[in-house]
């Protein structure tokens, strides 16, 4: 007899860290010093269902050269309240209230939605999430979240060099 499954979120984690995403699928054990820490994340994720990946270093080379170059971070922290919507690498595009951003775009939204219901039902219950900088594709920016000059400007002192 199937039964439904009942889940509280769906949770994706990925990382460059093998040891680490070695303690998270329970393969190794995590040192000592990590225990009471893995202990609080086993119980904040039960129920859930996680999906954990390991990524290589160089899949991150693109998040990380345009960290280096600060050109996004800037502007990406002006639309902070505002509404956008991510579309990652996988097709999976979420909407939500920007909350955050760090300076490897790592994002965080609030109030999320998910723009194909249809094909991810799963994603439905999701209120809030964090989205690695490196997993995005696309940024659809509201459309008076787009200053150009600001954008002119950082994009000439970037080809300056400085």
């Amino acid at each position: 007899m199937l039964r439904r499954l009942k889940l509280k979120r769906f949770i994706i984690v990925e990382g460059d860290s093998l040891n680490v995403i070695s303690w998270l699928k329970g393969g190794v054990p995590p040192p000592l010093r990590f225990d009471a820490m893995f202990d609080e994340i086993d119980d904040l994720i039960a129920g859930s269902f996680i999906d954990i990946n390991h990524l290589q270093r160089s899949a991150n080379g693109e998040a990380d050269s345009l960290a280096r170059g600060g050109l996004f971070f800037s502007y990406f922290k002006e639309l902070v309240g505002k509404e956008v919507t991510v579309e990652l690498k996988n097709d999976l595009a979420i909407r939500g209230i920007l909350h955050s951003v760090d300076q490897y775009l790592n994002i965080k939204l609030e109030n999320t939605r998910v723009v194909d219901q249809d094909k991810y039902p799963h994603m439905m219950s999701v209120r809030n999430c964090f989205i690695r900088g490196s997993v995005v594709r696309y940024v659809q920016l509201p459309p008076d979240g787009v200053d150009t000059d600001i954008l002119h400007d950082a994009t000439r002192r970037e080809a300056r060099g400085g």
